[in-house]
């Protein structure tokens, strides 16, 4: 018998400083059987702070030319692609040509995963955004989740601060750029 995927609800206070996004929103998560704690937070992390109208999970796990998140406008036309873990550099390659926002978020922070993009032929590779999500965070919240949960999110200066319940947490959420070793200011 094959294992379903379990559903995590979320009601989510969104206050982005960095962005200037504020909103509230309600989503249904499905994790897959085959999909860490970790992963999962770090996708909704990613739906928060890349939050727009029109962003939305998709079959990322079960379709392999799929992102975890994309953005389409009224015509179909990719506007975002939002990559987590350690997408292969022909990826970004190809996910960067289709749209003018790609993004990245993972916990590891792996200097041989930069150096990998930094000597692949990616177009405009410094244009995509590589964000280092502190893994504290991603494990405090992975500790304290339930399947029915009400997160308030918010972002200021790289620094993300979570309620959830009557836990609080914060972490960094630090950009990296992809074509030299300096760290890029939040945008």
């Amino acid at each position: 018998m094959a294992l379903t995927s379990t559903i995590y609800n979320f009601d989510l206070e969104i206050s982005d400083m960095d962005r200037e996004v504020y909103t509230s929103c309600s989503l249904a998560l499905a994790r897959h059987p085959s999909e860490t704690s970790a992963f999962m937070i770090t996708r909704l992390l990613a739906y928060s702070l890349e939050y727009r109208e029109n962003l939305e999970f998709t079959r990322g796990l079960s379709e392999s030319e799929e992102p975890a998140l994309w953005a389409k406008d009224l015509t179909g036309s990719l506007e975002a692609w939002i990559e987590i873990g350690s997408p292969a550099p022909e990826r970004l390659h190809r996910a960067r040509k289709a749209c003018e926002h790609v993004a990245i978020y993972t916990t590891r922070d792996h200097p041989q995963q930069l150096e990998s993009y930094r000597s692949a032929k990616i177009y405009r590779a410094e244009t995509i955004a590589f964000y280092l999500v502190s893994s504290e965070l991603v494990n405090g919240l992975g500790t304290h989740l339930t399947k029915r949960n009400k997160i308030s999110l918010s972002r200021n200066e790289g620094i993300v601060y979570c309620d959830l319940g009557t836990i609080q947490l914060d972490g960094a959420v630090s950009r990296k750029s992809l074509i030299e070793d300096a760290t890029d200011p939040i945008s």
